[in-house]
């Protein structure tokens, strides 16, 4: 197992759809802390001929090592992911599936029901990394007319959302 965090080392003189990164043995393990990072993994894996393995990525951040590594461990019982993906899932679907419409135009009705809420709870509210907003800032107005999308998903998020950007008025 290899990895890099530095842009410059996996892109090299390549690019997006030809990256130097791809052709090499290994990476070089480097962190990008404080720069303009990426991160890259490279793994072996052996299957033989006709079978399937499943493989577990996990990426995080912990408070402490002890935390990053316990977290390794629960996680590394297939039965665990097993059971926090579908956990996952269940989450959001109770958080974005209050309102359902239906138009003529099912890619509509994807957009409506599913994607822009969670678009909206993650790159916005939690992330501050909007589409249009990605350098984070908390527009007073910006932020509360995003939030008003959760308020038949979770009031408690509506409600947070204005108390917080509220303080800085």
């Amino acid at each position: 197992l290899s990895y890099t965090g530095s842009k410059q080392s996996f892109f090299g003189k390549g690019n997006l759809q030809s990256p130097d990164g791809l052709r090499k043995v290994e990476l070089d393990n480097m962190d990008s802390l404080w720069q303009d990072g990426i991160i890259a993994i490279e793994m072996k894996v052996e299957i033989e001929a006709l079978s399937k393995k499943k493989i577990v990525l996990i990426l995080g951040a912990g408070e402490s090592m002890l935390e990053c590594q316990d977290t390794a461990y629960k996680y590394s019982n297939l039965n665990n992911v097993r059971t926090e993906f579908m956990n996952t899932k269940k989450y959001w679907s109770n958080m974005v599936n209050h309102l359902q419409v239906k138009t003529p135009m099912e890619s509509m009705d994807i957009m409506l029901n599913n994607w822009l809420l969670y678009q909206t709870i993650c790159s916005r509210i939690w992330a501050r990394s909007g589409y249009y907003q990605s350098g984070g800032a908390f527009g007073f107005r910006d932020q509360l007319q995003d939030a008003m999308a959760t308020k038949y998903t979770d009031i408690d998020i509506l409600k947070n959302q204005i108390i917080k950007h509220s303080e800085h008025q």
